[in-house]
């Protein structure tokens, strides 16, 4: 019903122009993000933990971040709420759904630093080695970050040639109810299987209990028999 919900609804999501009202949690982000160290790859590292899972360069956060205030947004249209404290994951129908917003890298061959020509030369029987760096190029990729998901269901939207990031957000939001529809269902397979082979276990207990049981009983019977012999030789 959710699902269908969301297909209907005709109005077009709005992304904002600048980050002054946006969400709380993406204002947090910008504050962690905008003075960041970088990674090798010129990726932002967030000053804490409890920061939106976005990834990317200083070029690309400002559009990494309207996008995350618009989903924001849209989960909050449809009661699906982030978790407060990890906000890299989103509570739909009753299960945690774990997603990131990151920046492809482009792989590039670099110059060898004089140190490495020195390494080359020196040994120069060895099979050259080429070297690369990683650019971050723009492009941006909403994941969902799921080991439980059913076959066939997009877990990634990326920009592309004729469409941007940001036209795929229902999408996502129809993916993260889908995977978790199937968490459920796996979730109640899972319980019915697990009491199934506790059934199975207690069952297999009561049988191996009578047979001790029984054991038991032909012994004391055959203790009996030998003790009630030996007093008639006496």
């Amino acid at each position: 019903q959710l699902i269908r919900k969301i297909n209907m609804d005709e109005n077009p999501i709005s992304f904002s122009d600048s980050l002054d009202n946006t969400h709380t949690y993406v204002k947090m982000a910008f504050r962690s993000l905008r003075n960041a160290p970088k990674d090798e790859f010129n990726i932002l590292t967030a000053k804490t933990q409890r920061c939106l899972p976005v990834h990317v360069s200083a070029d690309s956060l400002n559009r990494a971040l309207v996008i995350m205030d618009s989903l924001l947004s849209l989960l909050e249209k449809y009661s699906i709420s982030i978790d407060s404290e990890h906000l890299d994951k989103i509570h739909v129908l009753g299960h945690q759904i774990s997603f990131s917003l990151r920046e492809s890298l482009d792989k590039k061959e670099r110059e060898l630093t004089k140190q490495e020509k020195r390494e080359q030369e020196l040994y120069s029987w060895r099979r050259p080695q080429l070297k690369y760096k990683y650019i971050p190029n723009g492009k941006l990729t909403l994941s969902i970050n799921a080991e439980c998901y059913p076959s066939g269901t997009r877990r990634a939207w990326s920009d592309n040639k004729k469409q941007k990031l940001e036209h795929f957000l229902k999408k996502f939001l129809i993916s993260a109810i889908e995977i978790s529809v199937h968490q459920e269902t796996a979730d109640r397979r899972n319980k019915r299987l697990e009491h199934e082979r506790e059934e199975e276990r207690k069952r297999q207990a009561e049988i191996s209990h009578k047979k001790w049981q029984e054991k038991s009983r032909v012994e004391q019977l055959e203790n009996e028999v030998t003790q009630w012999i030996k007093s008639q030789q006496i």
